[in-house]
């Protein structure tokens, strides 16, 4: 008797990770440094480019080297295009910690919203208070990523 293998997902999905910061002021972008591989996603100069034919689910965690050190701090990074920021931010709050912070941008972006091709970046829509460096240069420091998930359109 003989069996045919098939596949049970009907996605792809890569999850890259995002460099680092160690200071943050509203307009900073972070840099992706890995490369897709199994999604048909590219990488240039740091920001990932995505293409019609596909929808798209794009989540972020940035920033878990950049502690709020006051009471009234808070920062929001989302995913941009280049002139709009898309899909829900992420809000890393001390002024509203129990009720809204959530450390994940994310984006579903569907095949008819891209005309040919969409470049993302992660960038930091705005930074209210004092932000902190807690960079140690640890090997057990938090890993900074994006995952992108190409789903059949």
């Amino acid at each position: 008797m003989s069996y045919l293998a098939l596949s049970r997902a009907t996605f792809r999905c890569d999850i890259l990770k995002v460099n680092i910061k160690t200071s943050l002021s509203a307009g900073d972008e972070w840099t992706i440094a890995d490369s897709p591989i199994h999604t048909r996603a590219t990488l240039n100069s740091g920001k990932i480019t995505i293409y019609t034919g596909s929808h798209w689910l794009i989540e972020s965690k940035v920033g878990a080297q950049l502690p709020n050190l006051s009471l009234s701090s808070e920062y929001i990074t989302q995913l941009h295009d280049g002139s709009n920021y898309v899909g829900f931010p992420a809000i890393m709050s001390n002024i509203n910690a129990l009720n809204c912070s959530t450390n994940f941008t994310r984006a579903l972006i569907l095949s008819s919203d891209i005309s040919t091709s969409m470049t993302l970046s992660i960038k930091c829509k705005s930074v209210t208070g004092t932000i902190g460096n807690n960079s140690t240069g640890a090997t057990y420091e938090p890993v900074e990523t994006i995952k992108i998930m190409e789903l059949p359109a």
